[in-house]
């Protein structure tokens, strides 16, 4: 009869254990091999774990596999190991075979959009998000803000049948940081929108059935389709233009732009101040759900410069205003318990400050410039201007 040592046992039980969860750690930065400039929301992932690279090119990923691939479209996709990629990862531009450019007509688009719209959810459903956002006054940064947690959505997509309301998305708080300024040199302070707000923005459409010209390119052996939209009423109004990069399979949106400029946008006012939206810019990039082959939103930024003045017009500022969206976990069953009102200005929400989870997350680090804001703002003397949770 063989007798199995104990303590062998042990140490071997032990051993495997340990190499089980053996994390690899991989730091680097992402650019451009043409140009060498840095490359955001690139998709580093394998089978378990995934992250994404902030402004800067910049990500922190970790997984006990050993497998570590590289995606963003526009590029072509980069695969290797821990060991092998190095410090600075380079992607090559996809050299995509495009079509000609065809001025198309209006219905055409709609009629592809309206075709794929099966692709989206438009029942409840759960995911976890990530939402960033940070705030200029006059190309300086003067608030942070990072809020990780649970999102319950009622739909992706409104249509006739389903109608906006105040109660279409339900937010979890589970960590967040915050730091910045309440007012600036002119006792203003600048409102955050809510969560409410937000969300409805991150919705990839935008455009109305007239007043714009599109234009359509197929590439990738006709895999997809880029739609061109500008805007045709008069310039002195301003403009909007963007672009729909369209599965030709299935007629799903995969990614979303759209730039507005508002040239004859009225002011409003508030005290001795007035105020004005100059511009608008949306990003999102859409991905197919394996299991229930809908698309959820991935990626979504979206940026916004408001031009503050006095009545006397003696001063003009800037304030440049970047919320950035990422999210996980989509469509699996979870709870979401409402812990915040959704309606109100997120930089005024508290949530107590987890030093350990911050130090651990890599979901979207911080650029260089947000780490600078940060060690400055801390060694002020003078905080009585200032809000934060850290």
């Amino acid at each position: 009869m063989n007798v199995v040592n104990p303590m062998k046992f042990t140490y071997f039980m032990l051993l495997f254990t340990a190499l089980s969860y053996t994390q690899n750690k991989k730091s680097a930065v992402i650019l451009d091999k043409e140009d060498k400039q840095p490359i955001e929301f690139v998709n580093i992932y394998n089978s378990k774990d995934f992250t994404t690279s902030n402004e800067d090119g910049n990500f922190l990923f970790t997984s006990n596999l050993d497998s570590i691939y590289f995606y963003v479209g526009g590029y072509n996709k980069l695969k290797g190991t821990f060991n092998e990629i190095a410090d600075t990862v380079y992607l090559e531009k996809s050299i995509f075979e495009l079509d000609e450019i065809i001025v198309t007509h209006k219905k055409g688009l709609l009629d592809i959009l309206s075709d794929g719209i099966e692709n989206y959810a438009f029942e409840p459903y759960n995911e976890k998000f990530l939402l960033r956002s940070v705030l200029k006054y006059n190309d300086s940064i003067v608030r942070i803000q990072d809020i990780q947690g649970k999102l319950s959505r009622k739909t992706l997509l409104y249509t006739d049948d389903i109608k906006l309301s105040k109660k279409d998305y339900k937010v979890e708080i589970t960590n967040m940081r915050k730091i910045g300024v309440l007012k600036d040199k002119k006792d203003a302070y600048f409102k955050f929108p809510s969560f409410n707000y937000l969300l409805l923005n991150f919705v990839p459409f935008g455009i109305a059935k007239d007043s714009f010209e599109l234009k359509e390119q197929a590439f990738d052996n006709g895999s997809k389709t880029k739609w061109y939209f500008t805007s045709t009423y008069p310039k002195e109004l301003g403009t909007t233009e963007g672009n729909y990069i369209i599965n030709s399979k299935n007629n799903a949106i995969e990614y979303f732009e759209i730039n507005k400029i508002l040239k004859k946008y009225n002011y409003q006012t508030s005290e001795d101040i007035k105020y004005r939206t100059d511009n608008l810019r949306t990003k999102i990039y859409l991905s197919k759900d394996a299991r229930t082959q809908k698309y959820f939103i991935n990626y979504a930024k979206f940026n916004t410069r408001i031009e503050v003045t006095d009545f006397k017009k003696s001063f003009t500022s800037y304030y440049d205003l970047e919320f950035i969206l990422t999210t996980s976990e989509n469509f699996k069953e979870m709870s979401v318990k409402s812990n915040i009102r959704e309606n109100e200005d997120i930089f005024k929400l508290h949530y107590r400050y987890n030093k350990e989870f911050w130090n651990q997350e890599n979901q979207l680090l911080l650029t260089n410039e947000m780490n600078d804001f940060i060690r400055k703002i801390k060694n002020e003397e003078n905080k009585m201007n200032v809000k934060s949770n850290f």
